[in-house]
């Protein structure tokens, strides 16, 4: 992890429109301390505590992340 903190290191815009594979990827690869991603239906509730280690990929009824993954 980066020794500053910086808004680029912890979302990822460019992700909305990929698949939840390919933005896991993504996010994995660029953010390895990134060791949960998850993928999001429409309708489904998740928990609202912050974990540095996590990624919600909201994504709609085919997959395709909807908004900007962030970590928390």
């Amino acid at each position: 992890m980066a020794d500053e903190w910086s808004e680029e290191l912890v979302r990822w815009p460019g992700l909305v429109g990929t698949t939840a594979a390919e933005a896991e990827a993504h996010i994995r690869q660029s953010y390895p301390e990134v060791t949960h991603v998850r993928a999001v239906p429409p309708g489904h509730d998740i928990p609202m505590d912050y974990q540095a280690d996590r990624v919600w990929l909201h994504v709609d009824d085919n997959g395709i992340v909807q908004s900007v993954p962030v970590i928390g």
